[in-house]
Parts: structure tokens; sequence; C-alpha cells
């Protein structure tokens, strides 16, 4: 079980776009099926971001939920820590972020309790569902 969550750097500082970033996690994915190709990867979401590149966080994590496949999934755990319905925008209180980018402690606990389940299934230690905020399109 490989869990990747990549990509903020890239579209922040390095100012790369939404399909520089999936040209980067397609290479990436396949290099780790060339090494590992029983691996399931589970392929977390860019996490909110302030409203400056939110858009593009958006736009990037739609690009990576297309990636996903019998061993890739695709979960947006960035649902578990911005405003419901805000696109990808972190809280305008800012509950689980503690600067706009990096997770405050009760964020990375919140987004441990998002992937736990999710880890669980791909790892045969919890039931298939449907669980909410995850895609393995065929």
């Amino acid at each position: 079980m490989i869990v990747l969550l990549l990509g903020t750097n890239n579209l922040g500082h390095k100012g790369d776009t939404p399909a520089d970033c999936e040209r980067g996690m397609k290479a990436l994915l396949a290099k780790i099926r060339a090494k590992q190709p029983a691996a399931k990867i589970l392929l977390v979401g860019i996490l909110p971001r302030r409203a400056n590149v939110a858009k593009v966080v958006a736009e990037t994590n739609a690009l990576y939920a297309k990636l996903a496949d019998g061993n890739v999934v695709f979960t947006q755990a960035g649902d578990a820590l911005g405003e419901p319905g805000a696109s990808g925008i972190v809280s305008k209180k800012e509950f689980f972020m503690k600067d706009g980018l990096h997770p405050n402690a009760a964020g990375y606990a919140k987004l441990a309790e998002w992937l736990a389940p999710r880890i669980a299934v791909l790892t045969g230690d919890g039931k298939p569902s449907s669980t909410p905020g995850t895609s393995a399109a065929k």
C-alpha cells in the first residue's frame, strides 16, 4: 500500500500548471507500477489552500481523480479540512490549517480520521464500500 499526497509545492513555489502536475503524477505512478505492480495506491488530492491558489488546486485534483483505476484510488481528503462547498478553499476560520498550507495538529488528526477507513479497505482490513470522497474509475 502506497499513499501519495503530492503537488502543492509544484503549484505554489514552482509555478507548475495542473497539467504539469498530472504529467508528473502519471510518470510517478508508472514508476511505482514498474517496481511494485501489485501495490494499491491511495492518491490523496491536494489539500485546501488560500483562495489565491484554490482554483489550480481544484483543477489539479480533478485531473488526479481521472487517474484512478483498479490499483489507484483517489480521495479528496481536503473535504475533511476545507469549508463545505468552497471548492478547496481553506476555512476562513482555519480550524485545521496553521498557515493556509500545512495542517495543524487538529488538521492532521482530522486527515488521519478521513484516511483510516480508506486505507483499511485497500489493505483488506475494512469492508469495501462506497466511501464518500473516493473514486476508482474503470
